[in-house]
């Protein structure tokens, strides 16, 4: 219960000095309903707040509220197995100074389309969850995004829109259940890394391959692309060529370590999941 979580006046004091805020559920401690008073009194000045198995499941929009955090750059709700309607999306929405937002390791199954809304964000961590889909629309928005982990979801698709993501650098998709690698990621010229490990996938579009200049890491183990049905993709040999520059240090000094990885196995792999 709110009232039975252990804040300490020292607590409060560091949270209005530093504007940073965290709470987490030790081995033991009680977990939050709601926040606790001491913490929404100081929320209009946080600028960072994070929340590592704090929160319960059975929280809500009404007792763990987020539009008193109108100043939040860095928002992280991590850990405590939160199902979509335990968030006041709209809220969230709203803060439009917010450039980095973790809620991993929880039990979303979507994501509504009012994480469009923010418009600085830079770095969005949703691995973990129970998510089906992502919301195109709002991904239209994310011209700022940076990174983006997708990880360890049901995705089944990846929406076309991704490639408005114009910012992007990091891209982490591994362990869906993605069959399709959409033509649009050929769009983001800064990616610099695709991890699409342990999914469906049967093929690269070759403009992926050819297009994305900042590509240097390319990672496709566990699924049905062989390493030589890639190596045989139309594009590859651009690629190859950026990839190999990346580890030019290694192979001048005859030292092949796994950053030479060509990014897929020898033989197929089928994941049912």
């Amino acid at each position: 219960m709110v009232s039975g979580f252990p804040v300490t006046q020292a607590q409060i004091r560091v949270w209005k000095a530093t504007g940073i805020a965290s709470l987490g559920a030790g081995p033991g401690a009680p977990t939050l309903d709601g926040w606790p008073p001491a913490l929404l009194e100081a929320a209009p000045g946080l600028r960072v707040l994070s929340c590592h198995g704090a929160l319960s499941p059975l929280a809500n929009p009404f007792s763990a509220p987020l539009a008193p955090f109108c100043a939040l750059q860095r928002l992280s709700l991590t850990g405590c197995g939160l199902p979509s309607a335990a968030l006041d999306w709209r809220a969230l929405g709203a803060l439009r100074a917010l450039a980095k937002l973790s809620l991993r390791g929880n039990a979303l199954r979507a994501l509504p389309c009012a994480v469009g809304d923010l418009l600085a964000l830079r770095e969005l961590d949703v691995a973990c969850n129970l998510l089906e889909s992502l919301p195109g629309a709002a991904m239209a928005g994310w011209t700022t995004l940076t990174l983006l982990d997708v990880s360890h979801n049901q995705l089944r698709c990846l929406p076309g829109e991704v490639g408005a993501c114009a910012s992007l650098e990091t891209l982490l998709a591994g362990n869906n259940r993605l069959a399709v690698i959409p033509a649009q990621v050929s769009a983001l010229q800064l990616l610099k890394t695709l991890n699409l490990d342990c999914n469906r996938i049967q093929a690269v579009p070759p403009a992926v391959l050819r297009d994305c200049g900042a590509l240097r890491t390319l990672s496709l183990h566990d699924n049905p692309i062989t390493v030589e049905e890639l190596r045989n993709t139309e594009g590859w040999a651009a690629h190859d060529a950026r990839r190999r520059q990346k580890h030019d240090k290694q192979l001048g000094s005859e030292v092949l370590g796994p950053g030479m990885d060509e990014g897929a196995d020898a033989h197929p792999v089928q994941n049912w999941k």
